[in-house]
């Protein structure tokens, strides 16, 4: 037989009903562990499809963890999510994991962390006793391509490149085209994942000491090693060199100074409305919108599945404490990506479920009473998941309008309706994709139709069409096309009965 743990860890729910049913004995020698890792199949950690993912902040080729075990990488991907809890306001952050990976080396997952939290939110790029400016640690997009544009004009100065060929084609584009080719965003990729180990630690001593300063000079140094070493290659040429060898003559560079590097950013800073980067879209700073400096729709960064080594379509993943009856983790991770940012700061649970507390619509809604956000989720007798983002309480049903008359509509442009299975659609309202910042002009009172209730049915979209309705025993509906959303009909034919209804409340933690 085949040992109780990897029964457990493959979830072969055959054999161990087997085994539980007909092959145990109240003496049997397994006994003495069968209860506890019985118990730990229900760990939300340790399940096997449980996805390992890292913060969408995280770019993929600076994944580099410089010899951790497993477990070590495991603490790495923990303090990734506790610092994307307590700074949403990072964009892109590439150093974050190999210099995690490089404090756990030498402290705990307490030191690092806390270290780490004075990196991002105190700790200037000019380092110990530095003034104010950038962060030391790069947090957006805008700062990473100032920053390559810093080197690439120091670069220009010291001419460790040759005038003719390659860096005069760059230097062209700059003054005419204010295009860079991409190569220079990966100057940080140089130090922190082609380095050896031993020379990146001796690296970072002197960053956290001088700042990004100091990556200039390393970079700087990189380029001369390449230029000196042509046409024998550079890992050969830096391979003669000790790490204190490299720091020795990083720092003989002379005239370099932090005020040259502070004018030279701030030049940087207001080309940035003009500024290009040319990068073919198999560039592996494609995906991370490197090629757009000031997008005008939301940050869209891949999530970094690391079991497959593959990105994923998600940018957040869905709490893993919570279990819905019609959506596994997969396609939570998906619904997830779509929810409001001020919403996702609240707890999701499940606060109704027809297969619990039955099809009436008044248990419905006081189950709905006391939540303000909330998804609702379909799953039809043919296997079909849909729903709705609903942004406002299903209690408003019952406010009045300005004239005292009760409301037949309510909700706000949040709300939104969407398609899991088969396929997956996502259908925000037209206000915000065809009418811009200017929501309050020129929208068609058949594109404000959000919400509306009755002791009757619940509807979720109209004008033209209803995009989701459900009858009072909420077994029965229908989904249109509707002004409102946009959207194409939910499921393969326009009406529908219900398997299974299930909604997903948001409510505050304090």
């Amino acid at each position: 037989m085949e040992p109780l743990e990897d029964l457990v860890r493959t979830r072969n729910q055959r054999k161990l009903k087997s085994l539980c049913r007909t092959r145990l004995t109240i003496d049997s020698p397994i006994r003495q562990n069968l209860w506890p890792i019985l118990c730990s199949a229900y760990k939300v950690g340790g399940r096997s499809d449980c996805p390992r993912k890292l913060p969408s902040f995280i770019d993929p080729n600076y994944c580099r963890y410089f010899k951790l075990s497993p477990d070590g990488q495991r603490l790495v991907e923990r303090i990734l999510w506790i610092l994307a809890c307590k700074h949403n306001e990072i964009t892109i952050c590439p150093l974050l994991y190999p210099i995690a990976a490089l404090f756990l080396h030498y402290h705990d997952i307490t030191q690092t962390l806390t270290s780490l939290t004075y990196l991002l939110v105190e700790a200037p790029s000019s380092g110990i006793g530095g003034k104010d400016g950038p962060y030391l640690l790069p947090q957006s997009r805008t700062q990473i391509v100032h920053q390559a544009y810093v080197l690439l004009r120091l670069t220009n100065k010291f001419g460790f490149l040759p005038r003719r060929g390659f860096f005069t084609e760059q230097r062209e584009r700059l003054i005419k085209e204010n295009e860079m080719d991409a190569c220079f965003l990966d100057w940080l990729k140089w130090i922190f994942i082609g380095l050896p180990f031993e020379h990146v630690i001796r690296i970072m001593d002197c960053f956290l000491v001088e700042g990004t300063k100091f990556l200039y000079r390393i970079g700087l140094t990189l380029l001369l090693l390449y230029k000196n070493s042509r046409p024998v290659s550079p890992p050969s040429r830096l391979g003669m060199l000790t790490p204190d060898e490299l720091i020795t003559v990083a720092t003989q560079l002379r005239r370099l100074s932090r005020a040259k590097i502070d004018r030279t950013y701030k030049e940087a800073s207001h080309r940035n409305e003009k500024f290009k980067i040319r990068s073919a879209p198999s560039s592996p700073y494609h995906h991370l919108g490197y090629h757009d400096l000031t997008p005008t729709s939301p940050r869209k960064l891949e999530m970094i599945s690391l079991d497959s080594v593959k990105i994923t379509d998600c940018t957040r993943i869905a709490p893993r404490s919570l279990k819905s009856s019609i959506c596994d983790w997969q396609l939570l991770d998906i619904l997830w990506d779509w929810i409001p940012e001020r919403t996702l700061i609240k707890e999701p649970v499940i606060i109704f479920c027809s297969d619990v507390h039955g099809n009436s619509l008044s248990t419905f809604y006081d189950k709905n009473e006391a939540v303000d956000q909330s998804i609702l989720l379909i799953k039809t007798l043919n296997n079909e998941i849909f729903g709705a983002f609903c942004s406002t309480s299903w209690s408003d049903r019952l406010g009045a309008d300005r004239k005292g008359a009760q409301k037949q509509y309510f909700g706000t442009g949040e709300t939104f309706l969407f398609t899991l299975k088969p396929k997956v659609a996502y259908y925000p309202w037209v206000g915000t994709k065809e009418y811009g910042s200017d929501q309050t002009k020129n929208i068609p009172c058949s594109c404000q139709l959000f919400m509306a209730a009755n002791s009757k049915m619940i509807t979720i979209g109209a004008g033209n069409g209803v995009g989701l309705w459900l009858d009072e025993n909420l077994t029965k509906g229908k989904t249109e096309q509707c002004d409102t959303f946009n959207n194409k009909p939910l499921c393969t034919s326009g009406d529908f009965a219900c398997s299974i209804v299930e909604v997903i409340g948001f409510i505050s933690s304090w």
